[in-house]
């Protein structure tokens, strides 16, 4: 039997992965997803980090996952960004506004 893959597995295999098939280095993908180069490092460590925070980067990774790399198994993968997803506000169902 298996067991579910935590958030932060989840995290730190995607963020593996991008490392593995980018040629992007593991401290500058951290500064770029987290702001600092070391925040990644203290995530394996242990250290935590807000829903928000995990959805905008594996957002992130998905979005700027490169092309024709397989993306890691058993790790959920966003949707793409869509301008339908970013409209703060919600279109209006006609059956509501009447």
């Amino acid at each position: 039997m298996f067991a579910a893959m935590t958030l932060r597995e989840a995290l730190i295999s995607t963020v593996q992965g991008f490392v593995a098939v980018s040629r992007m280095g593991q401290r500058r993908l951290s500064t770029i997803l987290f702001g600092s180069g070391a925040r990644f490092d203290q995530i394996c460590a242990g250290s935590d980090i807000s829903t928000g925070t995990y959805e905008r980067v594996m957002l992130w990774l998905s979005d700027n996952w490169p092309e024709g790399a397989v993306w890691p198994e058993g790790v959920d993968r966003p949707g793409q960004c869509s301008s339908a997803a970013s409209d703060p506000v919600p279109p209006t169902i006609p059956e509501a506004a009447e």
